[in-house]
């Protein structure tokens, strides 16, 4: 419907690296708000006078939580390195918003939005085969939908050549199944740039025909130099 939301996020995460950097920990939580509500109703009611149409909008602003943390291992085995595993959450707090309408017959009305918790596990690994890398992926996803929660599994991978080129498929399973997606990359230094085409499999394709997705991420290096230890030789400095 009518409905808009905005929102913000801080994002502060620590890492820590054991056995010379063959193991790292990360931790991080998120600290926002999420404005919703309803903006400006445009229906177009059969009834002038239908109570349940809103003619008015309204929003109301709710603290927004996330967490989440990521254990990575240089090599796992012979052929695997680079392995990662994590875990996050979002909407922590649960927060329920309510707004107050004016509808069409001159009455008001309360509308509600219940912001639930979202829970995400991601594993992958690189495959080091030569020339080329493949990086296999998966992710699952849970969301509390009809008070079950149900889960969503996205199926990943890609391969990288010459540690430039890059292409993979990627299958998304919800049910029976949802959409399939073709990947191509391109990376060189500080320079990324990603493409992706959703393919719809399951009966949204009857109103959607797919999405595309583009990525271009540039890393601006940043040079710090560390001032060597001054010794004094001098029974003042002992």
């Amino acid at each position: 419907g009518f409905t808009g939301s905005t929102a913000f996020m801080l994002n502060l995460n620590y890492r820590k690296q054991f056995q010379g950097g063959d193991h790292e920990i990360a931790g991080g939580i998120g600290i926002g708000g999420t404005q919703w509500g309803y903006i400006s109703p445009a229906y177009v009611a059969r009834d002038p006078l239908d109570n349940k149409i809103p003619v008015t909008g309204d929003n109301e602003m709710k603290m927004d939580l996330n967490f989440g943390v990521m254990y990575k291992k240089a090599r796992l085995g012979r052929k695997l390195k680079d392995f990662y595993a994590g875990f996050s959450m979002t909407n922590i707090n649960q927060a329920q918003y309510e707004v107050n309408v004016t509808t069409l017959g001159g009455g008001t009305a309360n509308l509600y939005r219940d912001y639930v918790p979202h829970y995400y596990t991601v594993v992958g690994a690189d495959w080091d085969i030569g020339a080329v890398v493949l990086e296999p992926s998966v992710l699952f996803k849970y969301g509390l939908l009809n008070l079950a929660y149900v889960p969503q599994a996205d199926l990943n991978v890609t391969a990288l050549y010459a540690n430039t080129f890059r292409g993979g498929l990627a299958y998304r399973q919800w049910g029976n199944g949802d959409a399939v997606s073709v990947l191509l990359g391109y990376e060189k230094g500080p320079l990324e740039f990603g493409y992706s085409y959703d393919i719809t499999v399951s009966n949204v394709q009857l109103v959607s025909n797919g999405t595309h997705e583009i990525m271009v991420k540039y890393c601006i290096p940043f040079k710090v130099e560390t001032r060597p230890d001054i010794i004094r030789e001098s029974v003042r400095f002992l």
